[in-house]
C-alpha cells in the first residue's frame, strides 16, 4: 500500500495486513508512545513504580471488571479501555476509524493531524495467548528497577547473540564462539556469582562450557553445531538472571506453562501487534487491535519512537498544514478540514455513538448532534434545480473537485426519471495495466454520493431531520421484494404463519431472549428465514459490500439504493405500529387477505373518521390481530387501518453483533401488495430541470472484484460482516492463504 502524490491510496502490497492509527496533533511527541511511558506519568519524584501501581490498584479496586481475564494482556486491554495508563497502543483495521480518531479531538481541532499505517506480515501478528505478548504484558507487574535491569541484560546478551549469529565464515564462527565462551568464563565469578544470577545453575553450567571449549579445540568440530550450542548457553545464562526468572514465572502462572529457559533477549525488547478477541463491543465497533510495547520502546536512550522497527509506519497521511500557534489562517484552515472530514465520516455512520457503546458516550453524541441540528436547520426554502445554479452553489461549499461535480451533473443530464450513476467500469483493466490501482471504485462512489446528498441538502429535500439508509442488490434488476413475498409467489400453499411458528417450535432456544414479534422476525431474518423485513444499513460501504459480495452472480451489474426517511417516522423496536405489522406473521394467508380488504375499504374515504375506525376494529380478524400484538405489547389501542397498509423504517436494538457490524436497520412491510412502489418513494430524489429524478448507484460487473478488494483493505468482508462461526470459517477457508 502506498500514498500517491495526489494523496490517493494505492493497493500495491497485498501480502501484508495493515493497521492504522489516527493522531489529532501530528507534532505531539507522545503519539507513538504508550501512556505508561509518557514522561508526565513516569517521572514522579515520589514514585518510580507508576506502571506497577496502576496495574495492581486497578485490579484491587475493581476486581469484578477483570473476572473474565485470563492473561496479563487481557488485564492491560481492559485497563486501556478505561484510559488507565498502560504499555499498549490502540490501532484499527479500518483506516476510516483511524481517520475519525484523528478529527475527533476538539482540543486539537486547529492542529495538523495524521493517520499512520503499519504493514505487518501475517505471521508477525500475535494473538492474546502468545508467549511473547504475555511476557511483555507481565512487565507491568514489575517495579521500575527490575524492568531497567532486564532491559540492560537483554541488550548485553542480545549483542553477544548477534555477534555469533551474523557470522557466515566457518573458521570465523569457531573463533568467535571460542571468544564468547572465554568472555563468559572470564566475566563470571563462578565461586562468588552475582546476586543477579542463580548460583546452583552456574556450577553446572561451568562444566558444560569447559566441555564445549574442548570440543572446539578438536579439528573435526562442526561449526554450525558449535554455534548452536553456544547460542543455547547464552540464552540459558540470560534466563538465570533472577529478574528474568521472576518475569518468566509470573507470565507462566497466567499461561499455565513453565517457560523454562526459552525467554530470548530480543523477545523482551521488541513490540508486537496483537489481534484481541472480538468479545468486546468497543473493539468490535472500532475494528480494534493493539500494540504491546517492549523494553526498547520504554528505555531507548534516544527516545525516538521510530527506532523501534517493529512499529515503524509504512506510510502516513497528513491532514491540514503545519504552523505555529500564532498563525490564525492555518489554524482555521485545519479546523475547517477536520470538520469537513468529520461530517463525511458521519455520512458513513462513523461517529462517537458508533465507535463507543457506553451509554455516557452515546448520550454525549446525541446531545451534541441535537444542538448542531438546531443550528444548521435552514430557515427558508431554496430554488435550485438547474445545472448552473447547482454548480454555483456547490462551488461555494468549497470541498468538491470541479471534475467530480461535472461527473455527477452529466449523469443527471441523462433523460428519464431513474438515474443510474455507474461506478467500477474498467477498474479491472486499469488494475492490470498498473499492477496496482488507487481506491477508484470506493472513492468515486463516496465522492459522488456526497455531492448528491449536498444537492439534496441545498434543495432542502434532505436536511438534518432525515436519516439516510442504504441497501445493496447483487443484481441491478432485482426488485424490492421481501423474502416471504418471494417464497409465497413460488408456492401458494405456503403461508407466512407456517414459517413463523414452525421455526419457533423447532428452534425455541434461538428465540429465548425475544420479547416482541419484531424481535422474533429480526432473529429469523438473521438466519435467512423468509420474513416481511427488508435489510438496510446506515453505512454506504456495507451496502456496497452486499452489492458485490455474491460470487454466483459476479457476471451481473449490481446496485446500491439510497433511502431517506424523516426521523419522526422511524420506529423503534417497541413501536405499536411496527409490532402490529410483525404480528401479521401469526395470521393465515386468508386472514391477511381479509385484513387487507377491510383496510383498503376503510381508507378509501378522504378522512378516516372515528366511526370508520371503530367499524374496522369491530371485525373479528382485526380483533384477533390486536390480541396477537397485545400479547407482546400490552399497550395497543385501536388498530389504525392505514398502518396495516404502510411500511416502516425500524431501528432495532443494538444487542446483536451482526446488526452492530452491519450498521443495520430494516423496513417492515405491510399488507399493501404495492409496497415496493411505496418504499421507492423514499429513495433519493434530485429536482433537476423541473423533473424529479430517482438516483441510485450501479456497480459495473467489471469492477465488482476490484471493489471487493478495496473493501477488504477497509476490513469489510464476510468475517467482519457476519460474526457467526460458520460464516467466519467459510471466509477463512477461502482466504487463509491470501494476504
Amino acid at each position: 500500500m502506498n500514498v500517491t502524490g495526489d494523496g490517493e491510496i494505492e493497493i500495491n502490497d497485498l501480502n501484508k495486513s495493515f493497521f492504522y492509527r489516527g493522531h489529532s496533533d501530528k507534532s505531539d511527541l507522545n503519539n507513538l508512545k504508550p501512556e505508561a511511558f509518557w514522561d508526565a506519568v513516569k517521572k514522579d519524584n515520589n514514585n518510580n513504580n507508576k506502571e506497577k501501581d496502576f496495574y495492581y490498584k486497578a485490579l484491587a479496586n475493581c476486581p469484578e471488571d477483570f473476572e473474565n481475564c485470563n492473561y496479563h494482556i487481557e488485564h492491560l486491554a481492559k485497563m486501556h479501555h478505561y484510559n488507565i495508563p498502560t504499555r499498549l497502543l490502540s490501532v484499527e483495521r479500518n483506516p476510516l476509524i483511524a481517520l475519525y480518531f484523528m478529527v475527533d479531538n476538539e482540543d486539537n481541532i486547529e492542529k495538523q493531524g495524521e493517520v499512520i499505517a503499519f504493514g505487518k506480515e501475517k505471521n508477525d501478528i500475535k494473538t492474546i495467548d502468545s508467549d511473547s505478548v504475555e511476557l511483555i504484558s507481565t512487565l507491568a507487574t514489575l517495579d521500575e528497577e527490575k524492568r531497567k535491569k532486564i532491559y540492560d541484560f537483554s541488550f548485553k546478551w542480545l549483542g553477544i547473540l548477534g555477534d555469533i549469529e551474523n557470522i557466515e565464515d566457518t573458521e570465523a564462527i569457531i573463533e568467535k564462539c571460542s571468544d564468547v565462551l572465554a568472555k563468559i568464563v572470564g566475566g563470571i565469578d563462578f565461586k562468588n556469582p552475582s546476586e543477579l544470577l542463580l548460583p546452583a545453575f552456574l556450577k553446572s553450567e561451568k562444566d558444560k562450557i569447559l566441555d564445549l571449549v574442548e570440543d572446539i579445540i578438536q579439528e573435526d568440530s562442526d561449526a554450525e553445531d558449535i554455534r548452536e550450542q553456544v547460542i543455547q548457553i547464552v540464552i540459558r545464562i540470560f534466563n538465570k538472571y533472577k529478574v528474568v526468572r521472576q518475569l518468566g514465572y509470573e507470565a507462566g502462572k497466567k499461561m499455565f506453562i513453565n517457560l523454562g529457559d526459552r525467554i530470548e533477549p530480543k523477545t523482551l525488547l521488541d513490540s508486537y501487534f496483537v489481534q484481541p478477541k472480538l468479545d468486546n463491543d468497543r473493539i468490535l465497533r472500532q475494528t480494534g487491535a493493539l500494540i504491546v510495547c517492549g523494553l526498547k520502546k520504554e528505555y531507548h536512550e534516544n527516545g525516538d519512537e521510530k527506532l523501534d522497527k517493529a512499529i515503524e509506519p509504512a506510510f502516513e497521511f497528513k491532514v491540514g498544514k503545519e504552523g505555529d500557534e500564532t498563525n490564525e489562517e492555518i489554524k482555521q484552515e485545519n479546523k475547517k478540514n477536520k470538520q469537513i472530514i468529520k461530517k463525511q465520516l458521519e455520512m458513513l455512520d462513523i461517529n462517537q455513538a458508533s465507535n463507543y457503546p457506553e451509554i455516557d458516550k452515546v448520550g454525549q453524541y446525541l446531545k451534541s448532534k441535537k444542538e448542531n441540528d438546531q443550528e444548521n436547520t435552514p430557515s427558508a426554502p431554496v430554488v435550485l434545480n438547474n445545472r448552473e445554479d447547482i454548480k454555483k452553489a456547490l462551488r461555494q461549499v468549497k470541498k468538491f473537485d470541479e471534475k467530480d461535480i461535472e461527473k455527477v451533473l452529466d449523469q443527471l443530464d441523462k433523460p428519464g426519471k431513474n438515474i443510474d450513476i455507474e461506478i467500477g467500469k474498467n477498474l479491472a483493466i486499469e488494475a492490470d495495466k498498473k499492477n496496482s490501482t488507487e481506491f477508484q471504485g470506493i472513492v468515486s462512489y463516496l465522492k459522488q454520493l456526497e455531492i448528491l446528498l449536498e444537492i439534496q441538502k441545498l434543495q432542502q429535500k434532505s436536511n438534518e431531520n432525515k436519516v439516510i439508509y442504504y441497501r445493496g442488490h447483487g443484481d441491478r434488476q432485482w426488485f424490492l421484494d421481501t423474502s416471504i413475498a418471494r417464497e409465497l409467489s413460488k408456492n401458494e400453499r405456503l403461508s407466512e404463519k407456517d414459517f413463523y411458528y414452525n421455526i419457533i417450535t423447532k428452534c425455541s432456544d434461538n428465540f429465548y431472549n425475544c420479547q416482541y414479534h419484531v424481535d422474533y422476525l429480526t432473529q429469523m431474518q438473521h438466519y435467512d428465514i423468509p420474513t416481511r423485513l427488508l435489510d438496510i444499513s446506515k453505512s454506504p460501504l456495507v451496502a456496497l459490500w452486499f452489492a458485490v459480495q455474491d460470487e454466483k452472480i459476479e457476471d451481473k451489474d449490481a446496485r446500491v439504493l439510497i433511502f431517506l426517511e424523516e426521523k419522526d417516522n422511524i420506529k423503534n423496536y417497541e413501536s405499536d405500529a411496527a409490532e402490529l405489522l410483525a404480528s401479521l406473521a401469526t395470521m393465515t394467508t386468508e386472514e391477511q387477505d381479509r385484513l387487507r380488504r377491510y383496510a383498503i375499504e376503510c381508507t378509501r374515504e378522504k378522512a378516516l373518521t372515528a366511526e370508520l375506525k371503530r367499524e374496522f376494529n369491530a371485525h373479528g380478524v382485526v380483533k384477533k390481530l390486536k390480541h396477537k400484538s397485545e400479547q407482546k405489547m400490552l399497550n395497543q389501542n385501536e388498530v389504525d387501518p392505514q398502518d396495516l397498509l404502510s411500511n416502516f423504517f425500524v431501528q432495532p436494538k443494538l444487542d446483536n453483533n451482526r446488526i452492530i457490524r452491519q450498521s443495520g436497520a430494516f423496513i417492515i412491510c405491510g399488507l399493501d401488495k404495492h409496497y415496493e412502489s411505496e418504499i421507492r418513494k423514499k429513495q433519493l430524489m434530485i429536482d433537476y430541470n423541473g423533473e424529479e429524478k430517482v438516483v441510485s448507484f450501479v456497480i459495473n460487473k467489471d469492477g465488482r472484484e476490484r471493489i471487493k478488494k478495496e473493501l477488504e483493505v477497509l476490513n469489510i468482508n464476510t468475517s467482519t460482516i457476519y460474526p457467526e462461526i460458520d460464516r467466519v470459517a467459510e471466509w477463512l477457508r477461502r482466504n487463509i492463504n491470501k494476504p
